[in-house]
């Protein structure tokens, strides 16, 4: 009976706070309270994406989480008022999304492939590793704060689905790359801080200086989280009613306050939930009986933290909108998802003149100062144009584009409209072909070929190197073959881009025997002649018996390869190899 009491007492004061949070007045949601606010607050603008849970992250001891190393990236990125052509980062999460669908949208359309550097960081076993992608030298580098830790074939994994992502948005190629792993880089002296040497090793290559990495101080490296928490909370409108709160505290010490704050909330709730999850699992009498240790741990952990302060300043927030039938705001909130202020305020609390958000793409703002921008129509993401008002371009380096700092006159091209994917037109000698999406490619230079054209040479890459095209017939069925000009049976596979919906022709390459309508796998062959014993010739001449079914990492089919290319029986063949070479798995 007592027990039941206890599970009574804590049902009734989780009903009080919510009854508190759901108090009305005057359509707008007023929670007030004398020692501060006890409810999750908004953090989007700073964190996309994020929440308390992922700003907890950066107090001392705890890993960041994803959210909060791309906040803090984006960060670096901005505060080192780099060129977005030249410099990107590539955020967490990127990759699992393009190996979904081969979605390619978080790389920058505009990024100079020629020049530009790419930063993404790779998560293994708990851990976090920077990856430096080098366009103009071609190099993928691997900076590592507890070397060994992850296996390098989950590395170079990483690399070639990086290497893919390139192919498919840029068409880089995807045997130009060339791996590198430094080695000496600082290692971490804690379990911890290995997303924050990530954000350290971003931070000189961003300022050009590789060699200076060497003298990164493993100690100091984590004492730059403060840091950091302090740029993102001064970026938002919710982090900067917190800082405000105590005025009369250095910036440093009100943001070690307010992660201390967020790291005991994220505790408590953490521990709320694990306690409500015990006795929504289990009846009265197994909780006496089997949990009673563990409830009773969580219970005390819950009166623990609830003695610190776990609430937030008083002050004006934005909160989550629920399913509680609050009024919304007319004026726009500038965050990324439905909101609620406590109290209605300016809502160009900024510190300084601001782009518009939420703008279509291709909208151009003039700034006070005179500064033009152009929208990318996502993110609230804008591009400088060049200072010459009638100049569509977009600025350099400096303040103009290349064609108007080198006296060129700009070519403005306008594209025929609302054309059906495929169409062709040439305009001063130069062909196009348009998209799905209504955007168009430069076709190569050779008159009969439909290629799309290099950047560079406007030539395609069979033009350059002499070799045929392969070209497959067009509104085939699916399971549709075809012998092509060398000879090799191709079969079509219909399959539906998930993003819109259209049928994609894909052809497969069918087994080289001539009575086998299986599928290519390697060397020509499909799986089931891959298997079969007999006798193979690889590219450069030796021949290979197949006595055993085995696959290296790759799962390519390998067997045994030996100099025998006259036998007459395949079982005494392999004998014979095996006496000599002493294995049978070469």
């Amino acid at each position: 009976m007592k027990n039941e009491e206890k599970l009574t007492n804590y049902n009734i004061q989780q009903d009080s706070i919510i009854h508190l949070l759901l108090r009305l007045k005057g359509g707008i949601l007023v929670t007030q309270h004398h020692e501060g606010v006890p409810f999750d607050v908004i953090l989007t603008r700073v964190i996309p994406g994020g929440d308390e849970i992922d700003f907890a992250s950066f107090y001392t001891g705890q890993l960041l989480t994803d959210t909060a190393i791309n906040a803090a990236a984006q960060q670096i990125l901005n505060d080192g008022n780099v060129d977005h052509r030249l410099r990107c980062y590539l955020p967490v999460g990127a990759m699992a999304i393009f190996g979904v669908d081969e979605n390619t949208d978080s790389l920058p359309a505009n990024l100079n492939i020629q020049r530009s550097q790419l930063f993404n960081v790779q998560h293994y076993n708990n851990h976090w590793i920077l990856h430096h992608v080098d366009f103009e030298n071609k190099k993928m580098r691997v900076f590592d704060s507890l070397q060994g830790s992850i296996p390098n074939i989950k590395i170079q994994q990483h690399q070639n689905q990086l290497a893919k992502m390139f192919q498919r948005r840029y068409r880089i190629e995807t045997n130009t790359w060339k791996y590198c792993r430094p080695t000496n880089v600082p290692q971490q002296i804690d379990s911890y801080s290995c997303g924050d040497f990530c954000l350290a090793y971003m931070q000189e290559l961003l300022r050009g200086e590789l060699g200076t990495i060497g003298s990164l101080n493993p100690h100091e490296v984590p004492k730059r989280r403060p840091n950091i928490a302090m740029g993102l909370l001064r970026n938002d409108v919710n982090g900067r009613a917190m800082l405000d709160a105590t005025p009369t505290a250095t910036p440093e010490n009100r943001t070690n306050s307010m992660l201390a704050i967020f790291h005991r909330r994220q505790q408590l709730r953490s521990a709320q939930n694990s306690l409500k999850i015990l006795i929504d699992e289990n009846n009265g009498d197994i909780i006496l009986q089997n949990s009673s240790d563990l409830r009773d741990a969580l219970e005390a952990t819950i009166r623990n933290i609830s003695t610190s302060v776990t609430n937030l300043p008083p002050g004006q927030y934005y909160i989550q909108s629920g399913q509680s039938g609050i009024a919304h705001t007319e004026t726009g909130s500038g965050l990324t998802q439905e909101s609620k202020r406590l109290k209605l305020v300016d809502d160009t609390d900024t510190s300084g003149p601001v782009k518009p958000r939420d703008s279509i793409k291709g909208h151009t703002h003039t700034m006070p100062d005179g500064s033009r921008w152009k929208s990318r129509g996502s993110k609230n993401q804008w591009d400088r144009l060049c200072i010459n008002k009638n100049c569509p371009r977009l600025a350099q380096k400096g303040h103009e584009c290349a064609s108007c700092e080198n006296g060129r006159v700009p070519i403005t091209l306008t594209h025929p409209r609302n054309k059906e994917e495929g169409f062709e037109y040439e305009d001063k000698g130069i062909r196009w072909r348009a998209r799905a999406n209504h955007k168009y490619d430069k076709l190569c230079s050779t008159k009969d070929c439909h290629n799309l054209a290099e950047s560079k040479s406007g030539t395609c890459r069979s033009c350059q190197t002499g070799r045929k095209g392969r070209k497959h017939p067009i509104n085939q069925q699916d399971g549709a073959e075809h012998t092509d000009q060398d000879g090799i049976r191709w079969r079509c596979h219909h399959s539906i881009e998930p993003s819109t919906d259209r049928v994609k022709l894909n052809f497969r390459r069918i087994c080289v025997s001539e009575e086998c309508n299986n599928l290519e796998s390697d060397f020509n062959m499909c799986w089931t002649h891959l298997r079969i014993c007999g006798i193979g010739f690889q590219p450069n001449g030796e021949s290979m018996i197949y006595i055993m079914i085995w696959s290296n990492l790759d799962n390519v089919p390998a067997g045994v390869v030996c100099l025998f290319t006259s036998i007459m029986e395949l079982s005494k063949a392999a004998e014979c190899h095996v006496q000599q070479q002493g294995c049978t798995d070469k």
